[in-house]
């Protein structure tokens, strides 16, 4: 199964690069499955938009921790939304600004490190500060897998960027940067209990901020609340 999922990626980069779209393709994905650990999560998610101001939608996030994929679907006025990704691959069923390719990578990111990511970051000699808080750091760029059990599945496309609280010895923020269109944004994860489903550590909290301008000023565009792991 493992050789099907691998192939049928292959064969979604494949179709993209002879389209000529490299970020988003429309429909609905087939034939991705998690082979191992899926949770799925339900969650409130608020959407800050300059327009209008803040969105409130429930929506569920079925996370695999064994390979690099992402599902994000939800109930909306419009109809049924649904966001995955898969590798590299993005499939979205209706544009959004904010449920991107690179929202889609930090999310995933974020849900799958937790406590088990600090080991990626315990002999980086790079440290910041936030807040009063300080972090270990660690950049990651380039295509591969770091960690043990995969934990960061890194791209072409994006560098990531992961900073470790060094009281809790949590990965607490994580920034990812799209290299294609400059767009860098921010998780700041928190309220953090132990899913058994994972035996580890996951955030029901999470808030996401537009980081292009850095810290200083950055904005939060996006909320999630977890109600519920299963």
């Amino acid at each position: 199964m493992k050789n099907v999922y691998a192939l049928s990626i292959l064969a979604m980069v494949a179709t993209l690069v002879i389209s000529g779209c490299l970020e988003e393709q429309k429909g609905s994905p087939e034939m991705i499955t998690c082979q191992g650990t899926s949770i799925k999560a339900d969650c409130i998610v608020t959407t800050f938009t300059a327009e209008n101001g803040p969105y409130v939608s429930q929506q569920q996030h079925q996370i695999c921790m064994s390979e690099p994929i992402i599902e994000i679907s939800a109930d909306e006025p419009q109809g049924s939304v649904q966001y995955t990704l898969a590798g590299d691959v993005f499939y979205s069923s209706a544009p959004d600004v904010i449920f991107n390719k690179t929202f889609a990578k930090l999310l995933l990111t974020t849900m799958r490190l937790g406590d088990e990511g600090w080991s990626l970051l315990a002999n980086s000699p790079e440290t910041a500060k936030f807040f009063g808080k300080e972090y270990k750091v660690l950049k990651i760029t380039g295509r591969g897998a770091i960690g043990g059990e995969n934990f960061v599945h890194s791209a072409d496309w994006a560098e990531i960027i992961l900073y470790g609280n060094m009281r809790k010895k949590v990965v607490e923020r994580i920034t990812v940067k799209n290299i294609l269109s400059g767009e860098n944004i921010t998780s700041y994860a928190y309220n953090w209990r132990i899913v058994k489903e994972t035996g580890k550590r996951m955030p029901s909290k999470i808030d996401v901020l537009n980081t292009e301008n850095g810290d200083i000023g950055a904005k939060t565009i996006l909320q999630i609340h977890y109600l519920s792991f299963e």
